[in-house]
């Protein structure tokens, strides 16, 4: 979703962030582009706006008899905005100024203004999960242990992989599932598993298997393997937004000082710039 959107667009118009400062404007924008929350309540509410703008008249009248009700909110969210700016919330002051504009004051209609000043004025937590890199890992031919009698499993794990090269993940993931049975030491089963979930976005089983490969390469001493491992592991715990566990993850990537030191240094720095915005 970008500022191009068409639904972008009209949120801005019929909501009228063009009359805030481009600052905040730009706050306001960035942060319905990042949360789906609240931009698919903002755009879900749009028809009833549109619908109240093309007769206020009869709208303001159907508000006569909660006159009170609604000072009543409104002071309430008032005081709540006041407590909630004392934190210091870049967000805070955005939707303060919001509820300034006439257009949202006097069109929303009430239930749909409560509503969405819950949604707003809860400060959100920060989100890290845009800063994954989950690429397609390259693939790393190896050699089967064991008799000739494991042919059939070294044909699994090529059929696997050519549809992994092929980007056929899903496909690819029963075939790896059913090699890691077969092979439940092959820490590569294991790894290609993980990356095929992360990219189909099952990101919890993903971590999963990746996990199970770590700690294989560890006992076998694959290092390459197990640094691709702690690098995976890191930008899938930060595609879940938890950042603890991610940088652990990275910092064992470091650790090794193999070829993705510097990019899990990289990720440490955006993970520290996001976390002081």
């Amino acid at each position: 979703m970008n500022c191009t959107n068409p639904k972008m667009k009209q949120l801005v118009s019929l909501y009228q962030f063009d009359l805030l400062p481009e600052k905040q404007k730009i706050r306001v924008e960035a942060h319905l582009m990042e949360c789906d929350v609240c931009f698919d309540e903002l755009y879900r509410l749009s028809p009833t706006v549109e619908l109240l703008e093309k007769m206020p008249d009869r709208f303001l009248t159907a508000l006569q008899p909660r006159e009170t009700i609604m000072a009543r909110i409104i002071k309430s969210l008032k005081k709540t905005v006041g407590y909630l700016k004392k934190t210091g919330s870049i967000m805070l002051t955005t939707i303060s100024k919001i509820w300034e504009i006439p257009t949202i004051k006097i069109l929303v209609p009430a239930a749909a203004t409560i509503l969405l000043a819950i949604i707003l004025l809860i400060p959100s937590s920060k989100q890290y999960s845009d800063l994954a890199i989950l690429e397609k890992a390259p693939y790393i031919s190896f050699r089967l242990k064991g008799p000739v009698e494991l042919t059939n499993t070294k044909e699994i794990f090529d059929e696997a992989m050519r549809l992994y090269v092929q980007d056929n993940y899903r496909e690819a993931i029963p075939k790896l599932l059913d090699f890691s049975e077969r092979e439940p030491d092959s820490a590569y089963g294991y790894f290609y598993l993980g990356v095929c979930l992360l990219i189909t976005n099952e990101t919890e089983r993903g971590i999963e298997k990746l996990e199970i490969s770590a700690k294989l390469c560890q006992e076998q001493e694959f290092l390459i393997l197990e640094e691709r491992c702690y690098w995976y592991l890191g930008n899938a715990y930060l595609k879940i937004n938890n950042v603890e566990e991610s940088l652990i993850f990275f910092r064992k990537t470091i650790k090794l000082e193999l070829n993705f030191e510097q990019d899990a240094r990289e990720q440490i720095a955006r993970i520290d710039e996001r976390k002081h915005q």
